[in-house]
């Protein structure tokens, strides 16, 4: 992927896509594409952002431990 732009996301981009935007129920292809743009390298976060998102033990915080490959979010 030499050449290709990365993006890390921040929290934001979890909690307010879930709450407003791309709720699990009517978007699920948000929540696949995530992943599927982090296997193609183009998309990852960080260990405090997957703690922030685990704190509140709900649907985000299932997805983010259950779901998201060990390696999306990188120790800081």
């Amino acid at each position: 992927m030499s050449g290709s732009k990365r993006y890390v996301l921040d929290a934001n981009a979890f909690i307010e896509a879930e709450n407003k935007f791309y709720t699990p129920n009517l978007c699920p292809g948000y929540w696949k594409a995530l992943i599927v743009q982090h296997e193609n390298g183009r998309v990852f976060s960080i260990d405090k952002v997957l703690k922030e998102l685990t704190d509140k033990g709900d649907w985000l915080s299932d997805w983010a431990t259950d779901t998201v490959p060990a390696t999306f979010f990188r120790k800081t």
